[in-house]
């Protein structure tokens, strides 16, 4: 849980936000599909306290209530037995047990690697977004290179090599489930559009990686 929640403030310090789109109005109903450790969704039900916010995952690993700041009220999280599959909880890749338009945003960060169908996903995301023109989608995945802007890693060096090994087809990258994930964020666009969602925006960021960096290393104030 320690890992996913130094991914969330690596990524917030990154964005200086949690949400990039413009919502329509402060009294929205969101959902976090694959919460992780729930930080997102805490943090975003604290920051909007008009709308209401719903975690789902696999797994009920959230965030513990800590001493005198316990879970806004705005805020649930939920693991549920899917119908009609036995010993299934709420998973994107049997659909979600919600009705369409049930929200007016959907989120997901970091879960290519539990993805077995993008276009089925992005297709259910849409079903259950608000069908007035203002719900919105934002997804958030990784394309696992390290890389420099002067071109100074040599092609031999570690860093530029293990992206090979663990992010590409093979033995270990088939086992671990991560073997897609550069081709996964590379067509996200393309299969966000597919699905049927309009006015899309891809940002592609470039993240700090090592003490190299002049400015702030992300996160380093939360490690303290």
């Amino acid at each position: 849980m320690r890992r996913l929640n130094v991914i969330h403030w690596a990524m917030r310090e990154l964005w200086q936000t949690s949400i990039r789109i413009p919502l329509p109005h402060p009294a929205v109903r969101i959902i976090d599909v694959g919460c992780g450790s729930g930080i997102w969704a805490k943090e975003v039900a604290e920051a909007l306290p008009r709308s209401q916010v719903l975690g789902v995952d696999l797994s009920p690993t959230y965030l513990p209530e800590e001493p005198g700041r316990s879970h806004p009220n705005n805020l649930t999280f939920e693991v549920s037995q899917h119908p009609t599959i036995l010993n299934q909880v709420d998973d994107i890749n049997y659909g979600l047990q919600y009705p369409e338009g049930s929200f007016d945003m959907v989120t997901s960060r970091f879960i290519a690697g539990g993805i077995t169908d993008w276009s089925a996903t992005t297709r259910e995301m849409y079903r259950i977004l608000t069908a007035t023109g203002t719900g919105w989608v934002q997804i958030t995945e990784l394309r696992p290179a390290l890389v420099c802007d002067d071109n100074s890693i040599p092609e031999t060096a570690t860093a530029a090599c293990w992206p090979n090994i663990f992010f590409a087809p093979g033995d270990i990258g088939n086992a671990l489930g991560t073997a897609r994930f550069d081709e996964i964020a590379t067509m996200l666009k393309r299969r966000v559009e597919a699905a049927g969602f309009v006015d899309v925006h891809e940002y592609i960021d470039k993240a700090p990686v090592g003490n190299w960096h002049p400015g702030i290393p992300l996160y380093r104030h939360r490690l303290k």
